[in-house]
């Protein structure tokens, strides 16, 4: 028996899922894909489609022309190594994506502090509840920064 298509691809998904320490439904939606359908990459005697590969390629910093390689989609050799030009486009959008993705985790951050400095207690723990491990991690340990650093302030007036 042979193994599924996409098996290679879904094992280098679950390294770079692992090197973030997301869990499986963290992964699917941060790339905005059904963990079903993530879990299915494991298992599916057909490749997925192409459109999910480079969802999680985006999400993951994988080159999509390997993930689409690793998934069982490019059946032709990749080639010559593109031009310059191409690899910093590629580069280029590769760090847009990410200071587009930090932006929005910045802009999460600052409503869920502005929810907490209102004291709504209900829209801080739907702010919350939308995000990531890391995210969270992040925010609270930027709290916990401004909690001391305010009654440090405090103490001197």
């Amino acid at each position: 028996m042979s193994s599924p298509p996409a098996a290679p691809f879904h094992q280098r998904t679950e390294l770079e899922r692992a090197k973030r320490g997301w869990s499986k439904q963290e992964l699917a939606r941060h790339a905005g894909i059904g963990r079903v359908t993530y879990d299915r990459l494991a298992v599916n005697t057909v490749p997925p489609i192409a459109r999910t590969v480079h969802k999680l390629c985006a999400v993951l910093d994988i080159d999509l022309a390997e993930g689409l390689r690793l998934a069982g989609l490019a059946t032709e050799p990749l080639g010559d190594e593109p031009p310059q030009w191409a690899r910093d486009l590629q580069e280029t959008a590769a760090s847009l994506q990410h200071n587009i993705t930090r932006a929005g985790h910045i802009l999460a951050a600052q409503g869920a502090m502005g929810w907490a400095y209102r004291g709504d207690l209900d829209q801080l723990q739907h702010a919350l509840a939308a995000m990531g491990a890391e995210q969270l991690r992040e925010l609270s340990a930027a709290a916990t920064l401004l909690a001391s650093v305010a009654d440090e302030e405090m103490s001197s007036r």
